[in-house]
This record gives C-alpha cells, sequence and structure tokens, in this order.
C-alpha cells in the first residue's frame, strides 16, 4: 500500500480520504501529550512524518498546512487552544516545523518509487530536524554556537602552534592560540578546578533561567540572549572539563593595553552579546 500510495500523482478519492484522515489525526494527537521539559511533546509529529511518507511531499505539507489554518482560525486544535494569537505562543515555531518537516519527509521518500528503509529512515530524520530546528529554535542557536566554536578550537588546536601570533585584517586582529586555565586575564589560573567548579555553578544557573525562560510568551529578545549564553559557556565549560583548560585564539591589536592583553574565542564574543541582550530584553 505504502509504494501505490508514494507513487500516486493525481487526486483521487483515497488521496482525499488520506488528505483529511491526515489533518484529522494531526488534530487528534495534540491532544495526547507527553510531558517533556520546555514543551510538550506530543503524537503530532507521528501523524506529520507519515502524512509526508504516505501523501508526498506537496499534499503531505498541504495535509498539514490545513490543520495550522484551522487552528488560527479559531478552531481549538493547537495543544493551547487556537486562534491567530497562537502565533505568540512559544511552541508556534513546532507548527511551521510540521510542514516543512512533512514536505521533507515526502521528497525524500517519493525520489524512489520504491523506497529503501534506509531512505524512510533518512526522510524521517530530516523531516525531525526541521520539526525542531523550526521549534526549539533558541536552542538550535544554543547548538549553533557550541558547535561553531568546538570545531573552530579543534581546527586552531590542530594547525597553530601555541603563543604564536598570525597577523590578520592588516594587523588588526590575530590569531594566536593559549590554553587559558583560569578566566578573562588569567583569573584563577594557579587554581583551574575552582574555576572550573565556579564555571558549573553559573551554566547551573544560567541553565534553570533559560528553562523559566523558554516557558514565557514573548521576551524574545530576553530568550535569544540567554540562548547564546548558554552556548558560549558551555562550549567553554566542555574545554575545562575535557582538556582542563579553555582554548582562546583571537586577540585585537588595536584598543587599551590591558583589552589587548585579552585572547578570546568565538564563544567569549556569543557571552559577551547574550549578555547584554538578556539585560536589555528584561527591561522591555
Amino acid at each position: 500500500m505504502v509504494s501505490s500510495v508514494l507513487s500516486a500523482h493525481r487526486w483521487d478519492t483515497r488521496d482525499m480520504v488520506l488528505f483529511a484522515l491526515f489533518t484529522a489525526l494531526i488534530a487528534i494527537g495534540a491532544f495526547i501529550r507527553i510531558p517533556v521539559p520546555f514543551c510538550p511533546f506530543t503524537l503530532q509529529l507521528l501523524f506529520t512524518t507519515l502524512a509526508g511518507l504516505l501523501l508526498g511531499s506537496r499534499r503531505g505539507a498541504a495535509s498539514v498546512a490545513v490543520y495550522v489554518l484551522l487552528g488560527l482560525v479559531g478552531l481549538p486544535v493547537f495543544t493551547s487552544g487556537g486562534g491567530p494569537s497562537y502565533i505568540f505562543q512559544p511552541t508556534f515555531g513546532y507548527l511551521i516545523g510540521f510542514i516543512g518537516g512533512a514536505w521533507l519527509t515526502g521528497y525524500i521518500a517519493h525520489q524512489s518509487a520504491m523506497p529503501s528503509l534506509q531512505r524512510l529512515l533518512a526522510a524521517d530524520f530530516a523531516g525531525l530536524i526541521i520539526v525542531y530546528a523550526c521549534g526549539m529554535v533558541y536552542l538550535a542557536i544554543t547548538a549553533a554556537i557550541f558547535t561553531l566554536d568546538f570545531f573552530l578550537k579543534k581546527y586552531i588546536d590542530k594547525k597553530y602552534a601555541r603563543k604564536v601570533k598570525h597577523p590578520r585584517l592588516g594587523g588588526k586582529i590575530c590569531i594566536e592560540k593559549f590554553y587559558n586555565k583560569g578566566a578573562t586575564l588569567n583569573l584563577l589560573a594557579k587554581h583551574p578546578k575552582v574555576m572550573t567548579a565556579i564555571h558549573s555553578v553559573i551554566m547551573v544557573f544560567v541553565a534553570v533561567v533559560y528553562y523559566f525562560a523558554m516557558r514565557m510568551t514573548g521576551k524574545e529578545l530576553t530568550k535569544t540572549g540567554l540562548a547564546m549564553l548558554a552556548g558560549g559557556g558551555l562550549s567553554n565549560l566542555y574545554d575545562r572539563y575535557t582538556k582542563h583548560h579553555v582554548v582562546d585564539y583571537v586577540r585585537f591589536q588595536t584598543g587599551p593595553k590591558w583589552f589587548r592583553r585579552i585572547i578570546f574565542n568565538v564563544s567569549d564574543f556569543f557571552i559577551f552579546i547574550g549578555a547584554v541582550l538578556a539585560v536589555i530584553g528584561s527591561e522591555v
């Protein structure tokens, strides 16, 4: 049955029944909840994935889109109700992700008239990434910053020798690998275990604030700032636990003397920007 549906290109009675059925199943799935942090996990993901697999990319996405439109016009088919104001709910991103995920799942699966199990699994996984990239946008920011800095540090560690300056941008900045066992300006460098403990406590505090912020409506600036703080802080904390030092690699050659002494990494920039955004967002 799966292969026959996958190979269908024209609308027929079965397609229309499946289209309406999946729209209804997605609505029902919204009320079958599994509580997890940040937002409730529902069976909607299962039904939106199946919509893409069985209906194809365009029809599957359209079936999900009809469900979303029904909710936005006022029908209480969403997890927490319905209506136009739902676009301001912290979980609205998942609804957009469901549409994109269904489309991508169907697109990958339908590249073959008789898709293999590996192709179907790949399609499901790709759709899952789209859903969570849209729905958990702030966690995606955290993961992106952590991943970016992780690979930059790995590259710097492999390519550059320690304490050797490599000028860039006309000498305004330079790449200089430095193993920092302490905080800024080598504070507590002689006590790396104490520094790691302090860093850990700070990150626990950030995680708690992050958790409660994610449950709030609005405050996008604060959430974005906390996401940046978490990504940068976790990257540096990972270094402390695995290498017993933080890999820094960017030194500015302009500015006050004390500033030119500091060597940064990408995480440090995001920590600073994140802290500023979080403070500004809390005042708005």
